[in-house]
């Protein structure tokens, strides 16, 4: 249900929990799935418990100390396979398990232009306040898509790390990435097809992305995904894996045994792991 202080097609201000040291370090922008929003999604996740192998659970948050978490709200807008109703979306699209994620791939485009847009202004005052190797992004479902392609796009420094819980990378099909960074204006990006076999460049086989400084810049990735997600089906994950490790993206992907359409203990304890890692300033 749409959060009833939310207007149309306007980004609501984000909920930002300080860090509990009282010392900022890092900032972590976590964005939620389909339908949700930031006051919905933050205190779930940064309550859930979490251990480290012989360590007392804690909720996620404890785990950070210095950290800074901003979670943003998606604009309310309609969503044209639900009858048009209106919902919290980063971009209108029609379900996954019942479509493949380029299906009218052009009712996505405007709605990920803009909030790619958003999302790069959050991550430049992030940048401003604890540069760019302590600045985290994350998303699930829906918001995982946003960040893959938030990030892909940016075009600052390194950032610390990119975390993705059961989602996808929209476009991810031959041509499709092609299409949608076309048609969102993003000349800086260079995508080709290259038929691996034969060494020749086609346009239409294995879409490589690259950029003057190399994909991401370097910026490590984590995916995590349930092996039962009923509205992301795994194979999507998996996809956007296997194009990021082609792209050569630091990257890990790790699949969970019986889970479904969510985050569990074991997903966020390897997350913390992984942030603690890669984000020198944050404490596990």
């Amino acid at each position: 249900m749409p959060s009833t202080n939310s207007k149309p097609n306007t980004f609501p201000p984000p909920v930002i929990i300080p860090p509990p040291s009282g010392i900022h370090n890092s900032t972590f922008i976590i964005l939620h799935g389909r339908g949700s929003t930031a006051d919905k999604f933050a205190e779930t996740l940064l309550k859930h418990l979490v251990s480290n192998t012989g360590t007392e659970e804690q909720p996620f948050q404890s785990h950070f100390q210095s950290t800074k978490f901003v979670f943003p709200t998606a604009k309310l807008i309609r969503a044209k396979a639900y009858n048009r109703a209106m919902t919290h979306q980063w971009f209108d699209q029609y379900p996954l398990d019942e479509y493949k994620p380029e299906y009218k791939g052009h009712i996505q485009i405007s709605g990920l232009r803009d909030s790619v847009d958003y999302v790069h202004g959050l991550i430049k005052e992030a940048v401003k306040e604890v540069g760019p190797g302590n600045v985290v992004l994350m998303g699930l479902s829906q918001g995982c898509a946003t960040v893959l392609t938030s990030a892909l796009l940016w075009r600052g420094e390194k950032l610390g790390a990119v975390v993705g819980m059961c989602g996808w990378l929209p476009f991810a099909g031959p041509m499709g990435t092609q299409l949608v960074l076309e048609m969102m204006g993003r000349e800086t990006i260079c995508l080709h097809g290259r038929n691996k076999e034969k060494g020749q460049d086609r346009g239409d086989d294995n879409i490589e992305i690259k950029r003057e400084r190399g994909a991401l810049n370097g910026t490590p990735v984590f995916l995590g995904h349930g092996s039962e997600d009923e509205k992301v089906p795994t194979k999507y994950g998996q996809q956007a894996a296997s194009l990021l490790r082609d792209i050569d993206v630091t990257m890990g992907w790790k699949e969970y045994e019986g889970l479904g359409h969510w985050y569990s203990a074991d997903m966020l304890r390897d997350i913390a792991t992984f942030l603690q890692r890669h984000v020198l300033t944050a404490k596990v």
